[in-house]
């Protein structure tokens, strides 16, 4: 059984109950708890933002062997982790179970954290309700603990988000609390506006009820990058740079966010590792592993 950090918890729930009050108006500079939190978000499906996600903790935890990592689904209407890692329980819901009847010490949570055998064995998953269940999703309280817990418990906490960052107060507090939040996009029109949509919600110049300039939320979003195609096959066979590319980079960058990585078609590669749980190919791809470094450096102290 994991010992628990010696951190003040009643702090970090005091901190975040008046977080999820806020009207917009605050200022949050910072958060109680010793793990760092990296987010990763996206406000339009089908980006890769869950597999970006597992893959980067995937190599954070391989390459970080003495820390303590989580990866926690809070797409917490359609978490996707458990799936992609072939393991369907158990999951927050049973915790749920033992939270309403007062048993919230964090070897209840622990007791439905999940492993997978292709991962190092210092990092432990925590999956999504299998649907929305109104009871578990709209109890803050209950993703507040959650948190809080994992803060506590942990050096490091991955999060998967549900595109729902407005209407639903855990992600919308995620977004908040974050150290680092990776955006996930492709380089389709409808993804690059969906991304520059949000940024600019994320730092209230889109006018909306949850974010506002004061977050500063902008000063820790940083882009990644899917499905880039460097070269361009035109109609009559010629081969040429990708234009595209500059118009999704310069459509991004202009909202004052920096691209960090950008992995290319790995389709394959994905469909493999998920159907057939082959991680193996990640670790023989370097063009895949010079992409995770980028992403995960983000989340580190200084420049290793």
């Amino acid at each position: 059984m994991a010992v628990e950090k010696p951190v003040d918890v009643s702090k970090i729930k005091v901190k975040l109950t008046d977080m999820l009050q806020d009207d917009g108006s605050k200022s949050y500079s910072g958060r109680s708890g010793s793990a760092k939190v990296i987010l990763f978000g996206s406000s339009k499906g089908g980006t890769g933002k869950t597999f970006t996600a597992l893959v980067s903790a995937y190599w954070y935890a391989k390459t970080h062997p003495n820390q303590k990592v989580a990866l926690a689904d809070f797409d917490i209407i359609d978490g996707q982790i458990g799936i992609t890692i072939n393991k369907l329980g158990p999951t927050l819901q049973d915790y749920y179970k033992n939270y309403i009847g007062g048993n919230t010490d964090f070897s209840y949570l622990n007791n439905v954290r999940v492993r997978s055998d292709h991962f190092s064995s210092n990092i432990d998953f925590y999956l999504a309700p299998a649907q929305d269940i109104p009871e578990i999703t709209e109890n803050v309280t209950f993703w507040i603990d959650v948190f809080k817990q994992l803060l506590s418990n942990y050096d490091v906490v991955f999060f998967d988000s549900g595109i729902d960052y407005l209407g639903k107060a855990p992600i919308s507090m995620l977004y908040k609390m974050a150290d680092r939040i990776i955006i996930t996009c492709n380089p389709s029109i409808n993804s690059v506006k969906s991304v520059v949509k949000q940024l600019t919600t994320l730092c209230g110049r889109r006018k909306n009820n949850v974010f506002n300039p004061k977050n500063n939320i902008l000063d820790k979003c940083n882009v990644v990058l899917t499905r880039v195609y460097n070269k361009m096959v035109l109609p009559d066979g010629t081969v040429m740079d990708n234009p595209i590319n500059e118009l999704v980079g310069d459509n991004i960058t202009q909202v004052g966010v920096p691209i960090i990585a950008a992995f290319g078609n790995i389709d394959n590669i994905i469909s493999q590792v998920q159907w057939y749980q082959r991680w193996e190919l990640i670790d023989e791809n370097p063009d895949i592993i010079e992409q995770l470094e980028y992403i995960i450096k983000m989340g580190e102290d200084g420049d290793e």
